[in-house]
């Protein structure tokens, strides 16, 4: 109780001080938070991609059912299959009126004739894609040309390098904020035990023990950190929260992502108020050590 008295005198003392640590650890912890809401987001968008029908072979009018079928065997010998669905021009018609519903006119213009039949097929893993689409375009009942076969393999290519490439700066980022942070913490705290050098020799004349004398700046370090980080995580978490219903509406679609689930957000508070409180140790023992030698 006395170590944490005297860290509170030594923050009233030097407000100006305490500010500054605290926006710099605020700061960081919201980059923390930010970056790891995209890791998580993107890797959500990335497996909702991986888990939906990949591949789609839209077979010709004039396509008999033994064709159809030899190649549902082919592709389910090939060991990568694990999802088929194969969709009739019914039930395409019926997904199509779906998704304009709110057009009318494209509806009067669409008859099942028009649309063709097709075969859906999930791998289990992104890199048998290819294998795949090869053995669909070589069934003789499969539409000749690119729109024959169509996969999702560039847009997830696409979003795993977006997403290393994001992961790449956030962790620059992040490991640059956390260093500049404790330094500045080390430097603020540092100043405070260079103005009580005196009172730290007395101290250890009287027969203190080095812990006795860390343990108020070890607590005003700890601090900061858990100051920061409350306010960088509350920042990032009410900032999704409020542009959720937009990327719900506009961005996502049907991709499950949002909203976030509270479990994620509490313990992703949690990493962070541990990573503070090392950060908030590690600063301030290396602030006092010199000193104490």
């Amino acid at each position: 109780m006395k170590a944490q008295k005297t860290s509170w005198k030594h923050i009233r003392r030097n407000p100006y001080q305490a500010l500054a640590a605290i926006g710099i650890m605020s700061v960081t912890f919201l980059a923390i938070t930010i970056f790891a809401f995209i890791v998580f987001g993107s890797s959500v968008v990335i497996k909702h991609f991986e888990s939906t029908p990949q591949v789609t072979a839209f077979f010709k009018d004039e396509a008999e059912q033994s064709e159809i079928d030899a190649l549902k065997q082919s592709l389910q010998q090939t060991g990568t299959v694990a999802k088929m669905r194969f969709v009739s021009k019914q039930e395409a018609l019926q997904i199509y009126k779906e998704q304009n519903k709110e057009d009318p006119l494209l509806l009067e213009l669409v008859t099942s004739d028009i649309l063709p039949s097709s075969l859906e097929v999930s791998t289990s893993n992104i890199e048998d894609l290819n294998k795949i689409a090869q053995i669909m375009r070589s069934s003789p009942a499969v539409l000749e040309g690119q729109e024959g076969v169509i996969y999702q393999k560039d847009i997830i290519e696409r979003l795993s390098l977006w997403t290393n490439a994001i992961r790449a700066i956030g962790i620059t980022i992040i490991v640059v904020l956390t260093i500049v942070s404790i330094i500045i913490m080390m430097t603020i705290i540092g100043f405070k035990v260079s103005q009580k050098r005196d009172e730290i020799e007395i101290m250890k004349l009287l027969s203190a023990t080095n812990w006795y004398i860390r343990w108020p700046f070890i607590f005003e370090g700890v601090f900061y950190g858990v100051l920061g980080t409350i306010i960088g995580w509350s920042i990032a978490s009410a900032g999704l929260l409020y542009i959720t219903p937009y990327l719900k509406e506009e961005v996502l679609g049907t991709i499950p992502l949002l909203p976030v689930s509270p479990l994620f957000l509490l313990g992703l508070f949690a990493a962070e108020l541990l990573i503070a409180f090392l950060l908030g140790i590690m600063a301030s023992f290396l602030a006092v050590r010199r000193y104490l030698k």
